[in-house]
């Protein structure tokens, strides 16, 4: 679901939005001034295993992960009314914070190893460029 605000006279307010797939939860809210400019604040968190399978000695082992990521990350943009109802939006990655934590087992379930990091990035990403559209069913007319 999304959640738009707005007082239809081409100031637009915030939007929130949230979804989730396979192992991943995204919470995402965008608010900004009577001006263009926005900042949309991003919070993720995913949830996943992996199979590594090698030889070693003519014998196949395995060894298996349980990996957590959590992730805030900062996205700074440009919206522009195209019509009275229409707005398009523009934004890319600035960075952010982010904690992962990866679990390591071997083939009978005993943990072998674990790693935790965090890191703080702000770099510009252009390969994260968001462009929208946000399409106002409703006008409220100011008396």
């Amino acid at each position: 679901p999304v959640y738009s605000v707005s007082d239809g006279s081409g100031k637009w307010y915030g939007k929130s939005s949230f979804t989730s797939g396979k192992g991943d939860i995204v919470l995402s809210t965008t608010m900004t001034a009577d001006g263009p400019l926005f900042a949309e604040f991003e919070l993720s968190f995913s949830t996943g295993t992996s199979d590594f399978a090698y030889e070693t000695d003519g014998a196949i082992r395995r060894t298996y992960s349980d990996n957590t990521r959590v992730q805030l990350m900062f996205n700074p943009g440009a919206a522009v009314y195209i019509f009275p109802n229409v707005c398009a939006t523009v934004s890319f990655g600035l960075g952010g914070v982010q904690y992962t934590s990866v679990t390591q087992k071997d083939e009978a379930g005993n943990k072998i190893g674990s790693r935790k990091a965090s890191n703080m990035k702000f770099k510009l990403n252009i390969a994260a460029i968001n462009i929208g559209m946000n399409i106002h069913l409703w006008d409220k007319k100011k008396k």
